[in-house]
């Protein structure tokens, strides 16, 4: 994947507008390119994640191509919703986290976005979708992040694995 860094360039000559404009032209001109090669410099390590998760259940996911992207607004959430959902995704609680959860000490939050993309079917042909992105935090952050808690389509990777698993066992009988 490559990267795109706004760099500013300075200009010979004493005018300090020519070197704003030129940096201006120059993050822009980035920006743009990079839309259009699936560079997206400003994406947040959830975005990255979410992204992440999706390509990895594609049947081809060097041909994914995100269209858009729609976040909701970061929503605090209870304690029980934060462990009733952990929970539900067949994943333990450290018994620190809960305590500090209880002790208000942290208060969980949940990020959602929704991706629509293209991706090739098995026959080549781009297909249009939309992914629903979840992620529970503990502390109603998202830098330090557990890449396996990211739920996409209400998943996660481990049930999707596990499913995987299940299928093989199906046609191994």
């Amino acid at each position: 994947m490559s990267t795109c860094v706004p760099v500013a360039v300075q200009l010979k000559g004493p005018s300090a507008m020519r070197t704003a404009l030129a940096s201006i032209t120059l993050a822009l001109s980035c920006i743009t390119l990079g839309t259009l090669v699936g560079c997206y410099p400003f994406d947040s390590p959830f975005v990255k994640a979410c992204e992440s998760e999706l390509k990895s259940r594609l049947r081809s996911p060097s041909g994914f191509k995100r269209i858009s992207l729609r976040f909701e607004d970061q929503k605090d959430i209870s304690v029980k919703d934060y462990i009733d959902n952990i929970l539900s995704h067949d994943q333990e609680v450290d018994p620190w986290v809960k305590d500090d959860l209880e002790s208000k000490r942290k208060i969980p939050a949940k990020f959602t976005a929704f991706i629509e993309y293209d991706a090739p079917n098995a026959y080549g042909t781009p297909v249009r979708g939309v992914a629903m992105c979840e992620y529970y935090s503990d502390d109603g952050n998202f830098t330090y992040y557990d890449r396996h808690r990211v739920i996409v389509d209400g998943k996660d990777s481990f049930e999707i694995q596990w499913e995987f698993i299940k299928k093989l066992r199906q046609n191994a009988d």
